[in-house]
This record gives C-alpha cells, sequence and structure tokens, in this order.
C-alpha cells in the first residue's frame, strides 16, 4: 500500500507479475490490519480488480477523464 493523497490509497491485486495496480478511495476502505498487510474495504475483490487500472501519470496530471472513470466506478459503493 502506497499514500497517494490523503483521500486514495494505492492496492496490488495480485501476485508479483500478474498483479494491477488499482487506486482506491479512502472512503471505500474499513479498516487497515497492519499484521496481516491487508486492506478490508466495503467492496469485493472481483469489484476491485474490475476498477479501472490506476496510471500514476494520469493521476499525477490531473487528467479530468481519468479521474472521472474513477469517480464513476466508485461511487456506486
Amino acid at each position: 500500500m502506497f499514500d497517494v493523497d490523503s483521500a486514495h490509497v494505492i492496492v496490488d491485486t495480485g501476485k508479483w507479475i500478474f498483479g494491477h495496480k488499482r487506486l482506491v478511495p479512502g472512503g471505500v476502505v474499513t479498516d487497515v490490519d497492519h499484521q496481516n498487510k491487508r486492506v478490508l474495504v466495503k467492496c469485493s475483490k472481483d469489484e476491485i480488480k474490475a476498477a479501472p487500472d490506476y496510471d500514476e501519470r494520469l493521476w499525477r496530471n490531473e487528467d479530468d477523464a481519468y479521474r472521472s472513470s474513477h469517480i464513476d466506478y466508485y461511487g456506486r459503493f
């Protein structure tokens, strides 16, 4: 888990080469289990995997269409 800003975290959805990074809004996070290195969320693992990929360059450049894809996706949770 890496901090992106005060409202989001980046989570890895799988093992080394097969995993994808997802930007998860803080409002979806229900707890952080530091001992077991897990982030507990309001949605299922499959819903996180189906979320838009995290692209650091687009996020940092404040690409409106890219950010809107995340807002639209997580707005239902």
